[in-house]
């Protein structure tokens, strides 16, 4: 399909005013830390970012506070389970029911 070249006075201005732009230039610092930045990926150094390492402390920590807490905190059926035999125990002693308590 053939395109049209539309010319008028609006646009010719606006192609006018094209003309005189100039390209934007950078500092040289940023293509020496982009250059360093694109050679340590090549070789595979400091691929893991920093959220990942942070990620991981976390897990740690909430790992090592639970297990801290489960064996600071005993489980409640522990406690019950405890009473419960000595429950069975004073009842054999104040009936002087001859056997051991069965579980």
């Amino acid at each position: 399909m053939k395109q049209k070249h539309i010319h008028t006075p609006l646009v010719d201005e606006y192609l006018q005013s094209l003309d005189g732009l100039q390209p934007a230039e950078t500092d040289p610092f940023f293509y020496t830390r982009l250059k360093a930045l694109m050679e340590k990926q090549a070789t595979g150094k400091g691929t893991v970012g920093f959220g990942y390492r942070l990620a991981a402390i976390c897990m740690l920590c909430i790992f090592l506070s639970v297990n801290y807490w489960m064996l600071a905190h005993p489980r409640q059926q522990a406690g019950t389970q405890a009473t419960a035999t000595t429950a069975q125990q004073a009842f054999v002693n104040t009936y002087s029911v001859g056997g051991a308590p069965s579980y």
